[in-house]
């Protein structure tokens, strides 16, 4: 997160404008984790004190490394997304997110911005499904995912799953779409699947693969979602 922090810093003394940073919780640590002394994992029971703290500390600690004026934010609340819900032990659906707010409020000041995957209970602010870089656009209630094509053939033992990027039109048709719901009535939130995942093939990062080519791509994109087209 520094080096992050850096870079975002160095763009904006160029006069650039960076997108503001957000969470994304790669709840998968719930299950692998190594945390106990022996190298064993804790698997996260939210329904405990301890793994409420333990699922709020890794929150905590990802904000605490960002400066407030780098936030991105819903209503000047920080935004955070949720991975799979699976990975938890099990869950306690009255408290479990309210735990999280409460605490946030009392470290930083304001409410965190919730968005949940669909397989997490309790009440968040908004819910997407994850899985749009292989299926998408999936529009589900308040979010729509989507992402450029998706190739895990260089993870061991996984059996093949490859959804051709085709230059760039895999994303292209997707975002194309998204923009043909109407303005009024669409989700308003887009999640784009993934940033830098480069072992399953869902990166839109600058690469040495694709260049700048879905940097460009998401720039347009994203400014004609803003502008209501």
């Amino acid at each position: 997160l520094p080096p992050l922090v850096e870079a975002h810093s160095q763009l904006e003394k160029e006069g650039k404008k960076p997108p503001a940073i957000g969470m994304f919780f790669d709840t998968s640590i719930l299950q692998w984790n190594s945390f106990n002394a022996d190298g064993s994992n804790y698997h996260v029971d939210l329904t405990t004190d301890f793994g409420k703290e333990w699922f709020y500390t890794a929150i905590r600690d990802f904000w605490s490394l960002i400066p407030p004026a780098k936030w991105a934010r819903v209503d000047g609340r920080p935004i955070i997304f949720l991975y799979e819900a699976a990975f938890a032990r099990a869950q306690d659906p009255e408290r479990q997110f309210a735990y999280v707010k409460k605490r946030f409020q009392e470290d930083f000041g304001v409410e965190p911005f919730l968005v949940k995957s669909s397989g997490w209970k309790g009440e968040a602010d908004a819910t997407y499904s994850w899985g749009g870089a292989v299926n998408g656009p999936i529009i589900f209630k308040d979010v729509i995912a989507l992402g450029p094509g998706y190739d895990h053939s260089a993870v061991p033992g996984r059996q093949p799953l490859i959804v051709d990027r085709k230059d760039g039109q895999t994303y292209i048709d997707r975002w194309t779409k998204v923009l043909q719901l109407d303005p009024k009535r669409r989700p308003w939130m887009v999640h784009v699947e993934t940033w830098s995942e480069w072992h399953e093939g869902t990166d839109i990062a600058d690469s040495r693969e694709h260049g700048r080519t879905y940097i460009v791509l998401t720039k347009l994109f994203s400014e004609m979602w803003h502008s209501g087209t």
